[in-house]
């Protein structure tokens, strides 16, 4: 929660397309790497890291959506925030009960990667004149 703060005034200084490919790219590389810890202290500094995209990415996320919708600003902000909060808890217990952890982790990983190709691919920041 702490590193959301920084995240979204270096966003206004850095541009949200840049820090959202930073925070997509830092979301998309934990979850393949969980079934390789060994230990409590890496457990430890792998969520760290993951924590960190987490933080990254929420409050870039918004404001993109904010700068992007000049009409029905607040219904769409409404819809991205309810997506986030469907998907980020029932999601990933429905993917560990049909799967595993690691099945699950995977999962997250890759959906991540190709979501961060997608924003890559189709959006343009809309502050970077």
């Amino acid at each position: 929660m702490v590193g959301k703060l920084p995240a979204g005034a270096l966003s206004d200084l850095l541009g949200r397309r840049r820090m959202m490919l930073v925070g997509c790219l830092f979301f998309a590389g934990p979850p393949f790497l969980y079934p390789l810890v060994d230990s409590p202290g890496s457990l430890l500094a792998l969520c760290f890291v993951h924590g960190a995209a987490t933080a990254i990415f929420s409050p870039v996320a918004a404001a993109l959506v904010a700068d992007l919708s000049q009409r029905a600003r607040a219904r769409r902000l409404g819809w991205f925030a309810a997506g986030g909060d469907l998907g980020s808890a029932p999601g990933a217990g429905v993917l560990v009960a049909r799967l595993s952890y690691g099945g699950a982790f995977d999962i997250i990983g890759a959906g991540m990667a190709l979501a961060a190709l997608g924003f890559l691919a189709t959006v343009r920041d809309p502050r970077a004149g």
